[in-house]
């Protein structure tokens, strides 16, 4: 039984690494826009905000404990932050608004 198995694991190993999607001839070759590319480098590297949004997120709002008070206050600034107070948010408390 035990050889019997192993047998059977090989061969099913053989035939995935076989397998027409499993060899490197078959990746898609695609287009690249390479304007696209550019501007969102330069998004990412002039532009971006991620330093004074994780500081704001660690030394402000601080731990996020699940449940805790931390993590509701650091789901309801993300809310607001990424997605703004007019929109709603599956799942997210939604902050009281004038």
């Amino acid at each position: 039984m035990r050889h019997r198995l192993h047998v059977t694991t090989q061969l099913l190993l053989l035939a995935m690494l076989l397998s027409p999607t499993a060899g490197a001839a078959q990746w898609a070759q695609e287009a690249v826009d390479l304007d696209v590319v550019q501007r969102i480098r330069a998004e990412g590297l002039e532009r971006s905000q991620i330093e004074p949004l994780a500081r704001y997120l660690t030394e402000v709002i601080g731990p996020r404990l699940t449940g805790s008070p931390g993590m509701k206050k650091a789901n309801e600034w993300t809310a607001q932050t990424f997605v703004g107070p007019r929109r709603s948010v599956p799942g997210a408390v939604q902050p009281d608004l004038p």
